[in-house]
């Protein structure tokens, strides 16, 4: 089949203006340079996959660094609230009367203090809303109270 003479003078104007021969070889060529092969797609895949690999332990790195500061900055103000609680009271606060007994809001913060010294150190790490919730109630409200302060996470603990 052949071409039309004046389509392929056309073709060959345009390809002297970008500076290039119009054979067929050459389209050729320039059809097969436009493309990617699979292997260099395959390539460049296992490249990235490796720049990943080596990247995941850094973030996993960093991530163990954050949690271990977390838990130091929490540890740390367990001991400054303590350490507050003593110098208001000139005391420790007291270990409770043991693991199954809750914080009483109406019992202060000594040896009658049922609840153990986490109870006792809430108004010291700014929590004292929890400390004092169902104080002077009685019955039931005060049994739902204390079930509810039991009930609140707090992020230091």
């Amino acid at each position: 089949m052949r071409t039309n003479p004046a389509v392929a003078a056309a073709r060959r104007d345009k390809a002297a203006r970008r500076g290039r021969r119009d054979t067929p070889i050459a389209r050729r060529k320039r059809a097969h340079a436009r493309a990617f092969t699979v292997v260099e797609l395959l390539v460049v895949i296992s490249i990235i996959g490796m720049l990943l690999s080596l990247l995941l332990p850094a973030v996993q790195a960093s991530r163990e660094c954050a949690r271990a500061n977390t838990c130091k900055n929490n540890l740390r103000e367990i001991g400054l609230a303590l350490l507050n609680h003593e110098s208001a009271l000139k005391r420790f606060p007291s270990g409770g009367w043991g693991f199954q007994w809750y914080g009483d809001p109406d019992r202060g913060s000594d040896l009658a203090q049922p609840g153990g010294w986490a109870f006792s150190v809430l108004p010291y790490i700014e929590r004292r809303d929890l400390r004092s919730y169902g104080a002077g109630q009685s019955g039931q409200p005060k049994f739902q109270a204390i079930a509810q302060i039991n009930e609140t996470p707090i992020s230091l603990f």
